[in-house]
């Protein structure tokens, strides 16, 4: 699941000219502000899983530990390219 040599670039059919800070709408952040925030908190330190287990965390209010991380991560997940993060 990660590939720490990836190098990510902006899409030819993007919609905007300039990255847009995603934004809060409603009493629940959704799962692409979590993912910004953490990943502009803390750039280059998070692994894919790593991410995916944060936000899954965050955004169900589970209690963390390594059970909830192994449960999480023994079913496969869309890469970060189907999120609404990198679309603008």
């Amino acid at each position: 699941m990660d590939d720490p040599e990836t190098f990510v670039r902006v899409a030819p059919d993007c919609p905007v000219d300039r990255a847009v800070v995603p934004v809060v709408r409603g009493d629940r952040k959704p799962i692409h502000v979590l993912q910004y925030e953490l990943l502009t908190e803390s750039p280059y330190t998070l692994s894919h899983e790593d991410l995916i287990y944060e936000v899954h965390v965050r955004h169900k209010g589970v209690p963390p530990g390594d059970a909830t991380r192994a449960e999480l991560l023994s079913k496969s997940h869309p890469c970060l390219r189907a999120s609404a993060l990198p679309k603008k």
